[in-house]
């Protein structure tokens, strides 16, 4: 993984000023970054302290974290385009359900968010 040349302190600060309302494209300029490099900081740190963030960063080669479309579509969750969201990569599903159906082939219930899949078990824990 490539490092930051921003510390976690500083990450912190950055996330902090969308959450109490400056323009993300004011805090992008500002910072140097661009508005993916802000989103992906918010949808893995937003909420988090520096120390928070240092030990989920220690998990980042074992954990991988995707993000689905806020709004379930006709289809259910769905990998698409949108702020923030984020592809599966693993399988390159376009859809969660098929996630679910992976894990187990006869899958009939519901489909909800959050998921943990398991790599070694090749299944949803």
């Amino acid at each position: 993984m490539k490092a930051s040349k921003f510390t976690d302190a500083q990450n912190a600060f950055i996330i902090k000023q969308g959450e109490e309302g400056t323009p993300v494209a004011e805090i992008c300029r500002k910072a140097g970054i661009s508005q993916a490099t802000y989103f992906n900081w918010k949808k893995k740190y937003a909420g988090l302290l520096p120390t928070e963030m240092k030990r989920l960063k220690q998990l980042e080669d074992a954990i991988s974290i995707s993000i689905v479309h806020p709004h379930m579509g006709d289809f259910g969750w769905e990998f698409r385009e949108f702020p923030g969201a984020s592809p599966d990569p693993l399988f390159n599903a376009r859809f969660l359900h098929e996630i679910y159906t992976r894990a187990d082939s006869n899958y009939t219930g519901r489909v909800t968010v959050p998921v943990l899949w398991d790599r070694e078990q090749s299944t949803i824990v």
